[in-house]
Protein backbone atom coordinates (compact mmCIF):
# COMPACT_ATOMS: atom_id res chain seq x y z
CA UNK A 1 0.00 0.00 0.00
CA UNK A 2 1.70 3.26 -1.50
CA UNK A 3 0.94 6.89 0.34
CA UNK A 4 2.15 10.17 -0.06
CA UNK A 5 2.19 12.66 2.95
CA UNK A 6 1.37 16.16 2.43
CA UNK A 7 0.02 18.69 5.15
CA UNK A 8 -0.24 16.29 7.94
CA UNK A 9 -0.72 13.14 6.14
CA UNK A 10 -3.68 13.63 4.24
CA UNK A 11 -3.49 12.69 0.74
CA UNK A 12 -3.08 8.99 -0.52
CA UNK A 13 -1.95 7.56 -4.06
CA UNK A 14 -3.95 4.27 -3.44
CA UNK A 15 -5.51 3.00 -6.00
CA UNK A 16 -9.50 3.20 -6.33
CA UNK A 17 -12.14 1.44 -8.15
CA UNK A 18 -13.37 4.92 -9.45
CA UNK A 19 -11.33 7.66 -10.92
CA UNK A 20 -12.91 10.99 -11.54
CA UNK A 21 -9.90 13.02 -12.50
CA UNK A 22 -10.98 13.60 -15.19
CA UNK A 23 -14.48 14.82 -14.79
CA UNK A 24 -13.31 16.86 -11.82
CA UNK A 25 -10.82 18.48 -14.65
CA UNK A 26 -13.67 19.40 -17.04
CA UNK A 27 -16.06 20.59 -14.15
CA UNK A 28 -12.84 22.68 -12.74
CA UNK A 29 -12.57 24.36 -15.97
CA UNK A 30 -16.02 24.92 -16.86
CA UNK A 31 -17.54 28.53 -14.22
CA UNK A 32 -20.98 29.03 -14.04
CA UNK A 33 -22.73 31.18 -11.79
CA UNK A 34 -24.78 29.07 -9.31
CA UNK A 35 -28.18 30.29 -7.33
CA UNK A 36 -28.22 33.05 -9.23
CA UNK A 37 -24.90 34.50 -9.25
CA UNK A 38 -23.90 37.69 -6.90
CA UNK A 39 -27.55 38.76 -6.76
CA UNK A 40 -28.53 35.62 -5.19
CA UNK A 41 -25.34 35.16 -3.20
CA UNK A 42 -25.94 38.15 -1.51
CA UNK A 43 -29.63 37.72 -0.63
CA UNK A 44 -28.79 34.19 1.05
CA UNK A 45 -26.06 36.06 3.46
CA UNK A 46 -28.03 38.71 4.15
CA UNK A 47 -32.01 36.73 3.98
CA UNK A 48 -31.20 33.54 5.93
CA UNK A 49 -29.87 35.32 9.14
CA UNK A 50 -32.80 37.54 9.21
CA UNK A 51 -34.78 34.75 9.08
CA UNK A 52 -33.58 32.86 11.23
CA UNK A 53 -33.90 36.31 13.59
CA UNK A 54 -37.50 36.22 12.69
CA UNK A 55 -38.38 32.94 13.33
CA UNK A 56 -36.52 33.23 17.13
CA UNK A 57 -38.77 36.49 17.82
CA UNK A 58 -42.05 34.73 16.43
CA UNK A 59 -40.98 31.57 19.11
CA UNK A 60 -39.92 33.91 21.77
CA UNK A 61 -42.75 36.06 21.47
CA UNK A 62 -45.98 34.80 20.17
CA UNK A 63 -45.93 31.25 21.13
CA UNK A 64 -44.75 30.36 17.08
CA UNK A 65 -47.22 32.45 14.82
CA UNK A 66 -46.33 34.65 12.75
CA UNK A 67 -45.47 38.60 13.64
CA UNK A 68 -46.26 41.19 11.13
CA UNK A 69 -46.76 44.75 11.34
CA UNK A 70 -50.77 46.11 12.06
CA UNK A 71 -51.23 47.96 8.57
CA UNK A 72 -48.87 48.22 5.57
CA UNK A 73 -48.15 52.37 6.64
CA UNK A 74 -46.55 50.57 9.83
CA UNK A 75 -43.52 47.79 8.15
CA UNK A 76 -40.64 50.51 8.44
CA UNK A 77 -41.83 51.01 12.06
CA UNK A 78 -42.59 47.32 13.16
CA UNK A 79 -38.90 46.47 11.50
CA UNK A 80 -37.14 49.17 13.65
CA UNK A 81 -38.94 47.34 17.05
CA UNK A 82 -38.54 43.55 15.69
CA UNK A 83 -34.67 44.66 15.33
CA UNK A 84 -34.81 46.62 18.84
CA UNK A 85 -36.36 43.28 20.34
CA UNK A 86 -33.98 41.47 18.70
CA UNK A 87 -30.69 43.38 19.99
CA UNK A 88 -32.45 43.34 23.54
CA UNK A 89 -33.03 39.29 24.03
CA UNK A 90 -30.37 38.02 21.35
CA UNK A 91 -26.88 40.20 21.08
CA UNK A 92 -24.11 38.39 21.96
CA UNK A 93 -22.78 37.78 25.25
CA UNK A 94 -19.54 36.46 26.61
CA UNK A 95 -21.72 33.30 28.09
CA UNK A 96 -23.53 33.25 24.70
CA UNK A 97 -19.89 32.96 23.37
CA UNK A 98 -18.32 30.59 25.85
CA UNK A 99 -20.86 27.97 25.10
CA UNK A 100 -20.63 27.91 21.11
CA UNK A 101 -17.33 28.40 20.98
CA UNK A 102 -16.50 26.17 23.72
CA UNK A 103 -18.51 23.35 22.18
CA UNK A 104 -17.17 24.27 18.52
CA UNK A 105 -13.53 24.03 19.66
CA UNK A 106 -14.40 20.83 22.13
CA UNK A 107 -15.79 19.11 18.87
CA UNK A 108 -12.67 20.03 17.24
CA UNK A 109 -10.51 18.79 19.94
CA UNK A 110 -12.42 15.35 19.30
CA UNK A 111 -12.19 15.42 15.92
CA UNK A 112 -8.88 14.36 15.88
CA UNK A 113 -8.69 12.52 19.48
CA UNK A 114 -11.30 10.06 18.70
CA UNK A 115 -10.83 6.34 16.95
CA UNK A 116 -12.16 5.55 13.89
CA UNK A 117 -11.20 4.13 10.30
CA UNK A 118 -9.32 6.25 7.75
CA UNK A 119 -11.10 6.47 4.26
CA UNK A 120 -9.99 8.15 1.16
CA UNK A 121 -11.40 10.42 -1.28
CA UNK A 122 -11.94 10.60 -5.15
CA UNK A 123 -8.36 11.52 -6.88
CA UNK A 124 -8.31 15.06 -7.26
CA UNK A 125 -6.14 16.83 -10.30
CA UNK A 126 -5.49 19.66 -7.80
CA UNK A 127 -3.54 17.52 -6.22
CA UNK A 128 -2.16 15.26 -8.82
CA UNK A 129 -4.33 12.76 -8.87
CA UNK A 130 -3.78 12.30 -5.15
CA UNK A 131 -6.62 11.56 -2.49
CA UNK A 132 -7.55 13.60 0.72
CA UNK A 133 -7.82 10.88 3.66
CA UNK A 134 -10.50 11.41 5.60
CA UNK A 135 -10.49 10.03 9.81
CA UNK A 136 -14.14 8.54 10.05
CA UNK A 137 -14.78 8.86 13.95
CA UNK A 138 -18.04 10.76 14.06
CA UNK A 139 -19.98 8.18 16.30
CA UNK A 140 -16.84 8.42 18.71
CA UNK A 141 -17.30 11.55 19.09
CA UNK A 142 -21.21 11.77 19.22
CA UNK A 143 -20.81 9.38 22.33
CA UNK A 144 -17.68 11.71 23.84
CA UNK A 145 -19.30 14.59 23.47
CA UNK A 146 -23.41 13.60 24.73
CA UNK A 147 -21.72 11.61 27.98
CA UNK A 148 -19.42 14.61 28.48
CA UNK A 149 -22.33 17.12 28.72
CA UNK A 150 -24.16 14.62 31.02
CA UNK A 151 -21.73 14.47 33.29
CA UNK A 152 -20.87 17.93 33.26
CA UNK A 153 -24.81 18.75 34.03
CA UNK A 154 -25.63 16.25 36.77
CA UNK A 155 -22.20 17.54 38.24
CA UNK A 156 -23.42 21.30 38.15
CA UNK A 157 -20.66 22.20 36.96
CA UNK A 158 -22.59 23.01 33.57
CA UNK A 159 -26.27 22.91 33.52
CA UNK A 160 -27.83 21.87 30.07
CA UNK A 161 -30.49 24.19 30.91
CA UNK A 162 -28.21 27.18 30.00
CA UNK A 163 -28.07 26.09 26.11
CA UNK A 164 -31.90 26.75 26.16
CA UNK A 165 -31.75 30.32 28.44
CA UNK A 166 -28.94 31.37 26.17
CA UNK A 167 -30.10 30.31 22.89
CA UNK A 168 -30.60 33.84 21.49
CA UNK A 169 -27.11 35.12 21.80
CA UNK A 170 -25.76 31.64 21.26
CA UNK A 171 -28.01 31.75 17.57
CA UNK A 172 -26.24 35.45 17.54
CA UNK A 173 -22.84 34.02 18.04
CA UNK A 174 -23.08 30.95 15.39
CA UNK A 175 -23.69 33.50 12.48
CA UNK A 176 -21.18 36.14 13.45
CA UNK A 177 -18.48 32.94 13.75
CA UNK A 178 -19.87 31.65 10.46
CA UNK A 179 -19.31 34.72 8.65
CA UNK A 180 -15.56 35.19 10.42
CA UNK A 181 -14.59 31.91 9.54
CA UNK A 182 -15.90 32.62 6.23
CA UNK A 183 -14.08 35.43 5.75
CA UNK A 184 -10.91 33.94 7.22
CA UNK A 185 -10.40 31.01 5.05
CA UNK A 186 -11.16 33.54 2.13
CA UNK A 187 -8.56 35.94 3.05
CA UNK A 188 -5.99 33.09 3.41
CA UNK A 189 -6.73 31.50 0.29
CA UNK A 190 -6.64 34.92 -1.52
CA UNK A 191 -3.11 36.02 0.35
CA UNK A 192 -1.36 31.90 -0.66
CA UNK A 193 -2.69 32.93 -4.31
CA UNK A 194 -4.69 29.72 -4.24
CA UNK A 195 -8.29 30.62 -5.42
CA UNK A 196 -10.17 27.89 -7.52
CA UNK A 197 -13.48 28.41 -9.24
CA UNK A 198 -13.53 32.43 -8.67
CA UNK A 199 -15.43 34.46 -10.45
CA UNK A 200 -13.96 37.77 -9.84
CA UNK A 201 -16.98 38.84 -7.50
CA UNK A 202 -16.16 39.45 -4.36
CA UNK A 203 -19.55 38.81 -3.22
CA UNK A 204 -20.02 35.85 -4.90
CA UNK A 205 -16.65 34.46 -4.29
CA UNK A 206 -17.14 34.89 -0.35
CA UNK A 207 -20.36 33.31 -0.40
CA UNK A 208 -19.76 30.16 -2.49
CA UNK A 209 -15.72 30.24 -1.36
CA UNK A 210 -13.04 30.06 -3.11
CA UNK A 211 -10.45 27.27 -1.28
CA UNK A 212 -10.86 24.25 -2.46
CA UNK A 213 -10.91 21.46 0.35
CA UNK A 214 -10.17 23.61 3.42
CA UNK A 215 -8.39 21.95 6.19
CA UNK A 216 -6.48 21.91 9.00
CA UNK A 217 -4.62 18.88 9.02
CA UNK A 218 -6.60 16.30 9.11
CA UNK A 219 -9.71 18.50 9.57
CA UNK A 220 -12.00 18.96 6.83
CA UNK A 221 -13.27 22.37 7.63
CA UNK A 222 -16.19 21.60 5.18
CA UNK A 223 -17.18 18.79 6.86
CA UNK A 224 -16.45 19.71 10.10
CA UNK A 225 -18.74 23.15 9.80
CA UNK A 226 -21.81 21.29 7.88
CA UNK A 227 -22.30 18.08 10.14
CA UNK A 228 -20.28 17.93 13.41
CA UNK A 229 -21.44 21.47 14.84
CA UNK A 230 -25.44 22.02 13.75
CA UNK A 231 -26.81 18.89 14.41
CA UNK A 232 -25.04 17.84 17.66
CA UNK A 233 -25.90 21.53 18.66
CA UNK A 234 -29.39 20.69 17.73
CA UNK A 235 -30.15 17.67 20.27
CA UNK A 236 -28.65 19.30 22.58
CA UNK A 237 -30.89 22.34 22.34
CA UNK A 238 -33.53 19.82 22.22
CA UNK A 239 -32.06 18.02 25.14
CA UNK A 240 -31.69 21.42 27.15
CA UNK A 241 -35.63 22.14 26.96
CA UNK A 242 -36.68 18.29 27.71
CA UNK A 243 -34.22 19.64 30.86
CA UNK A 244 -35.80 23.15 31.31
Amino acid sequence: MSSEQADGARVTTNPRPRDDVAFEDATDNNFVYEFGGPVGAAAMMVGFPVLMAYQFLCVYDNNGHFLGPSSLGDTGAWIGRMAHQYWDIAAPTWTGAGIYLGFTMYMVALAYVCPGPVMYGYKLPSLNGQRLAYKCNALWSWWVAVLTALALHFTGLFRLTQVIDNLGPIMTVAMLWSFFLAGAVYAITALRGKKHRASGNLVYDYCMGVCLNPRLGSLDLKLFTELRVPWPMLFFISLSCAFK
